[in-house]
């Protein structure tokens, strides 16, 4: 049997003893009481702190490798490294949201925090937030003022002025009336 492994092995054994009810084990033992991660061994420091140390065969942490590890606020996403982190998921600040908003820990789609996120077809409007004027993004028609949705200038799908969508858009001189809408009462332009 090789030394590196010999040595490998007793210090296996002599952790797995401490970890029996019998002295506690010298510091820089392994402990094989403890889960291993990533074919890792875990290691008792002098304080009895107990710490997990990847094996030098391991493949270094990733942004998919399916674990919260590294400076990954949650799994795969957050920190510097990583893509930012889905509404939902943990954060450590705004930076490692998708959504731009961190709160309490975690990711969060605010209908007033003027980012685009969550269910959001435009900012702040559509899906489960206000429905959205003439010219922002939709998705169906629940998500605009006028309750048309269709095929904008540039192809994407947007809201639709309308004469009784409530707002004064398209080509009215004031709201809902004027343009190609019916002629405005008397004081309204």
């Amino acid at each position: 049997m090789p030394a590196a492994r010999a040595c490998r092995l007793t210090l296996l054994l002599l952790a797995h003893c401490s970890s029996n009810g019998a002295a506690p084990a010298p510091e820089g033992t392994l402990d094989a009481s403890l889960p291993v991660a990533d074919a890792g061994a875990a290691v008792l420091d002098a304080s009895g702190v107990k710490d997990v140390v990847a094996s030098p065969d391991a493949p270094p942490p990733s942004c998919t490798d399916g674990q919260k590890n590294a400076a990954e606020s949650d799994v795969d996403c957050g920190g510097a490294d990583c893509p930012k982190c889905s509404d939902g998921k943990a954060c450590g600040s705004a930076n490692d949201c998708t959504t731009g908003t961190c709160q309490g820990g975690r990711c969060k789609a605010l209908c007033d925090d003027g980012v685009k996120n969550g269910a959001e077809t435009d900012v702040d409007c559509g899906g489960s937030c206000k429905k959205c004027s003439a010219g922002l993004g939709c998705g169906s028609a629940a998500d605009c003022k006028s309750a048309t949705c269709a095929a904008g200038d540039a192809g994407a799908p947007t809201c639709q002025a309308t004469c009784n969508d409530g707002e004064k858009n398209g080509n009215e001189s004031d709201v809902d009336c004027g343009g190609a809408c019916k002629k405005c009462s008397a004081g309204a332009l």
